[in-house]
């Protein structure tokens, strides 16, 4: 077998582009990609009590100023290695056999073009159910709240606690919350919200309207996220019936988290990356000549972290 490899521009602009250009997912909602130096380093972890504690300021006549010591814990990482490709076979170009060395590439790449959202939207899938089955490991779900489907359950005023609990705990507000469709309509149809938005002649719950029930208890810059994020259980094929199932299950998620993050910026969850936002670090263009196929293949480096733990709350809804 021998192979001959190429950076890949266009395709790379295109993954690159196609990560950024799309909707926030669940996973960078929750946990912001930050670009990382290296494959092995240290993040920062922000213990509960972090920066948000009373501390003697005072001293005395020819004294020197009390030091801060922040006590955040330097933590260590290594990126995990992944890929994916997808090939284009020799007979897919259509190409006669002297047309094959010289316009292998170009048509190679046009039919590449075409199967690349599929390969976009399976790489996107696969790290978002990664990362939602990491943090589930490491962030245990809240015990005694979530039976939102009891006649007698106040879901707002159970949000409005646990709210209050991770300001108490880390000083600060959660500013995301993300609540999978199912659950969305369990908490809609909760007779103390349906009592609360009475002067909705339409009787739905919106996004705008999650927020004035949330009142005072509510970051300025709360955003809310209300998803389903589809993953087929069985492999395709021709006689496989497809059964897929919500990546996000029960579980309904509050942190906080900045936009355009760096590692040492404070947040619940993050995803240290090389490639940053895109997803992507690398993405490459070869030819495997043994077996005719032409293959174009994305590569990143990337660890989940629970890099604030008091900012992060998970509630398992019934």
């Amino acid at each position: 077998m021998s192979t001959n490899s190429t950076y890949c521009y266009s395709l790379h602009q295109m993954v690159v582009g196609w990560f950024r250009r799309r909707p926030v997912n669940p996973l960078s909602f929750l946990a912001p990609a930050v670009k990382v130096d290296g494959d092995t380093g240290t993040y920062d972890y922000f213990p509960q009590g972090y920066a948000f504690r009373r501390v003697d300021t005072s001293r005395g006549r020819h004294q020197s100023a009390r030091s801060l010591d922040l006590i955040c814990d330097p933590r260590p990482f290594a990126l995990e290695d992944h890929s994916l490709r997808i090939g284009i076979d020799d007979r897919d170009l259509h190409l006669s056999k002297d047309e094959l060395d010289a316009r292998r590439s170009e048509v190679a790449a046009v039919k590449a073009e075409s199967r690349t959202g599929t390969l976009l939207t399976v790489w996107e899938t696969s790290m978002i159910a990664d990362g939602l089955d990491y943090f589930r490991s490491q962030v245990q779900a809240r015990s005694g709240v979530g039976n939102w489907s009891s006649s007698s359950a106040d879901p707002m005023a159970e949000f409005k606690r646990e709210i209050g609990r991770m300001e108490t705990q880390a000083g600060i507000k959660p500013n995301r919350i993300l609540i999978p469709s199912e659950k969305w309509d369990v908490l809609a149809a909760s007779p103390a919200v349906l009592d609360a938005i009475t002067y909705n002649s339409a009787k739905e719950l919106t996004v705008d309207l999650f927020k004035q029930l949330l009142g005072v208890h509510a970051a300025p810059d709360l955003q809310v996220m209300v998803a389903n994020v589809p993953i087929g259980n069985d492999n395709a094929g021709p006689n496989v019936e497809f059964d897929g199932v919500n990546l996000l299950g029960d579980d309904v998620w509050l942190t906080y988290a900045q936009e355009g993050m760096e590692v040492g910026d404070f947040s619940g969850l993050k995803v240290l990356s090389s490639g940053g936002d895109a997803y992507a670090d690398n993405v490459e263009s070869y030819y495997e000549r043994g077996i005719h196929t032409t293959w174009h293949e994305i590569n990143m480096m990337r660890a989940f972290a629970v890099t604030a733990p008091p900012c992060v709350s998970r509630l398992t809804i019934s």
